[in-house]
């Protein structure tokens, strides 16, 4: 099997894929589970919930920490605005609260060069 990275945001969705992967691919093995902070309000617990979850999965966890880009990004969780009690509430952009541009890019980046660093 192939060493994959999991990002690993210790909620249910990462939590799963990355329990899947350790236990049910046929193809992949994880060798990190990485966590970003962009500096999201909740981070701190994040990282508590995803580094527990790769430590019972036997992942080394790894911990970014991308807050100086917290002050050019958009969105309520970035502005420690409080969420709207309807997550589907939208901006005057018709984004949703909790959108973050370029997060995903930002991400993948980082990974691809831990990627390419660790072979």
């Amino acid at each position: 099997r192939r060493q994959a990275i999991c990002l690993l945001s210790g909620g249910m969705d990462s939590t799963f894929a990355a329990y899947w992967a350790k236990y049910h691919s046929p193809t992949i093995v994880p060798r990190y589970a990485v966590f970003f902070n962009y500096g999201q309000k909740g981070a701190g617990f994040e990282w508590k919930a995803a580094k527990s979850v790769a430590d019972v999965l036997g992942i080394q966890a790894i911990y970014y920490n991308v807050q100086t880009l917290a002050p050019h990004l958009h969105g309520a969780i970035m502005q420690g605005m409080a969420l709207p009690d309807d997550p589907q509430l939208k901006d005057d952009k018709g984004n949703v609260a909790t959108f973050v541009p370029g997060r995903n890019l930002i991400q993948l980046s980082l990974l691809a060069g831990l990627l390419y660093s660790t072979g």
